[in-house]
C-alpha cells in the first residue's frame, strides 16, 4: 500500500509497503502490535530461543507468500523480487516476544515515481535469493550463521551465496519436509540455468509449478 507521497521539486516520493499476511486469526489484526522488525533479527531470535520460533505452519506459510508475491513484484520495478532476510520486516504480537503470537511481514521502500518504469532484478537473483530464504525460514538461522558455525567462510558475493546454500542444502536436506525440499531444489536448479526474462510465459509456468506449487503443497500437512 501507498502510506506515504510527498511533492518536492516536482518529484514524487513515494514509501511503499507490499504485505505478505499469513494470519491465521482474523482478530489477530486488532491486537496491539509492535514495533517492526526484520526478518533476520526473527530467525536470530528463533535462533538463540526455541520458545520463540515460528511453527512449521507459520514458517510453510510465510514460505509461500513470499515465493507467490515475487511473482507480483516482478516488474513492478518499486521494488526488487530478490527479497532477503534483512529486507522483510515483520510485526509481532502484542507481547513482542513471540513470533507465534502473530508475525505480519512485509517490505518497504522508498521510491520516486520514475522508478515505476524501471524493470525488478533478473530472475538468477531473486531464485537465489529465495532459495537462501526458504533454507534461513525453515531452519530459523541467516545464512550468515549456518556458515560461521559451519566454517563455511564468506557469503557476500553471488557465486559465494550460492555454493553456500547448496552445500547448507546438500548437508540438511533430511530435515524438510519432501514438498519443501522440492520447492528448494528447484530454486537453486532454476538459478543456474540459461538467463530467463519475468515475461517468459515458460519460465513464470515453471516457477509456478516447481516452486509455488510444491510450497502450497507443504502447507497442506500442517
Amino acid at each position: 500500500m501507498i502510506s506515504q507521497s510527498e511533492m518536492s521539486d516536482y518529484t514524487l516520493s513515494l514509501k511503499l509497503e507490499r504485505e505478505l499476511l499469513f494470519l491465521e486469526d482474523p482478530y489477530q489484526a486488532q491486537r496491539e502490535l509492535s514495533t517492526p522488525i526484520t526478518l533476520e533479527a526473527v530467525l536470530q531470535q528463533g535462533a538463540a530461543n526455541k520458545q520463540l520460533r515460528m511453527t512449521p505452519k507459520q514458517r510453510s506459510l510465510l514460505a509461500l507468500d513470499i515465493a507467490s508475491s515475487i511473482i507480483q513484484l516482478r516488474k513492478t520495478g518499486w521494488s526488487s523480487p530478490a527479497f532477503s532476510s534483512k529486507v522483510i520486516k515483520c510485526i509481532l504480537g502484542s507481547n513482542g516476544t513471540s513470533a507465534r503470537v502473530s508475525t505480519t511481514p512485509f517490505i518497504e521502500q522508498m521510491a520516486e515515481l520514475s522508478r515505476a518504469t524501471s524493470p525488478g532484478s533478473e530472475p538468477k537473483a531473486a531464485l537465489l535469493e529465495l532459495a537462501i530464504l526458504l533454507l534461513e525460514i525453515w531452519h530459523h538461522e541467516t545464512l550468515e550463521m549456518w556458515a560461521t558455525e559451519a566454517g563455511f567462510g564468506e557469503t557476500s558475493t553471488i557465486r559465494e551465496r550460492l555454493v553456500a546454500a547448496t552445500e547448507w542444502l546438500d548437508t540438511t536436506a533430511a530435515e524438510f519436509p519432501i514438498h519443501y525440499l522440492e520447492a528448494v531444489e528447484q530454486c537453486l536448479s532454476l538459478c543456474v540455468q540459461r538467463s530467463r526474462e519475468w515475461d517468459d510465459d515458460d519460465f513464470l509456468r515453471l516457477y509456478c509449478e516447481n516452486v509455488v506449487k510444491p510450497l502450497h503443497m507443504s502447507c497442506e500437512i500442517w
